[in-house]
């Protein structure tokens, strides 16, 4: 791997078209509108309302809908205010049916949502399930995602690397004791609290979520998500568990530390293939200054065999999480992070343009090239 190319700012300017050719395998699915109610029975922290019609929609009754805040291929997520009480501290997550592939993955993120209880994970209030679009009405966090946060920095100091690992490890191993796998960690998917060094870490994104032991949990393809956090195991289509979630901590430690991500490679087959035999070093000059114990830790986590990948709770009993006393470290301040490109594709896309370049890949061995997998 050319580690000089992943430090150029180039990378991060890379567009979706240069993947045109994986792009032009994708499975164009037959859209499926639906117009069912939500039926599973609401938590008891969930308020009632729900299921109602989208002619005279309940969902704008309650609440003033204001600027869009994101989106994704199915989604968009706007600003919201409560008619009734004036709290501005909501966000509406309008999914749209027409584009979701798979409704099942949407009764499976709720479901999730309805069971957890967490300050570092956003919160469901409502449900509104309509003809076209399905409402959730959420918690709203100031501060902004993790990911732009490591664009105007750069990359961070280990303490507050350090801080916001242990945060995202407490709430994980809270979620794994429940057997729910987010399978979407990345920074673009954690915000912060509030503006400034004090900040929570808030999981935002359950949309590829999946609950280990309920009835909605089937059988679930392990390749979701953007490829360059993906675990090795789930490229092989491997089933889906906990492990899945440290894989993707490990990538976002080493983002936190470094700026750039571990695993870089032009075309999207070299990327999968790299990230299956876990090629990846710490490049100088952004490493240099890095201590043993970060590495080790990075190392520890980005582990190829997931049975000997740390857990949410071993991270939290590390010696470079329960360390109390920093050294002021220094940093270049050249960091190729300040480019960072946004991952914002769906997880069932993404999954598709897995599967594509794995085909390429085996038409490669197939062919007699030399594509070393051996996890």
């Amino acid at each position: 791997m050319d580690w000089l190319a992943a430090g150029h700012p180039e990378w991060y300017d890379k567009k979706k078209e240069e993947l045109s050719i994986f792009e032009q395998k994708m499975m164009e699915a037959e859209q499926a509108k639906y117009g069912r109610s939500w039926t599973s029975a609401p938590m008891e922290k969930m308020e009632k309302n729900s299921r109602v019609p989208e002619k005279g929609s309940a969902v704008l009754a309650k609440y003033s809908r204001g600027r869009a805040i994101g989106e994704t291929d199915t989604s968009t997520l706007y600003l919201a205010q409560d008619k009734e009480t004036g709290e501005k501290n909501r966000v509406l997550k309008v999914i749209n049916k027409s584009r979701v592939n798979d409704y099942s993955q949407v009764e499976r993120e709720i479901e999730c949502l309805q069971r957890l209880d967490h300050p570092n994970i956003v919160r469901l209030y409502e449900v509104y399930d309509e003809a076209k679009h399905t409402h959730l009405v959420l918690s709203h966090h100031q501060g902004g995602e993790l990911f732009d946060r490591i664009v105007e920095d750069g990359m961070f100091s280990e303490e507050t690397a350090s801080g916001y690992l242990a945060q995202l490890c407490k709430v994980l191993a809270y979620m794994h004791d429940l057997k729910i796998v987010n399978r979407g960690i990345m920074p673009e998917s954690l915000l912060l609290s509030a503006e400034g060094g004090s900040a929570q870490l808030i999981i935002s994104d359950f949309s590829l979520a999946v609950q280990l032991d309920s009835k909605l949990t089937t059988v679930l393809p392990g390749m979701v998500g953007a490829p360059s956090y993906v675990a090795p195991e789930c490229l092989r289509n491997k089933p889906c568990d906990t492990p899945q979630d440290m894989w993707a901590a490990g990538v976002v430690l080493y983002i936190m530390l470094s700026g750039f991500p571990p695993f870089y490679e032009e075309e999207l087959p070299a990327l999968l293939d790299t990230i299956m035999n876990g090629r990846y070093d710490f490049p100088s000059p952004w490493w240099d200054n890095i201590s043993s114990e970060a590495k080790q830790l990075v190392r520890d986590l980005l582990t190829l065999d997931p049975k000997k990948r740390l857990t949410a709770k071993q991270v939290l009993q590390h010696p470079w999480v329960t360390r109390t006393e920093w050294s002021e470290g220094s940093k270049p301040t050249d960091a190729p992070g300040t480019k960072m490109k946004k991952n914002t594709e769906d997880g069932a896309v993404a999954a598709t343009r897995n599967e594509s370049a794995l085909k390429v890949l085996q038409m490669r061995e197939a062919a007699g090239e030399s594509v070393q997998v051996d996890v």
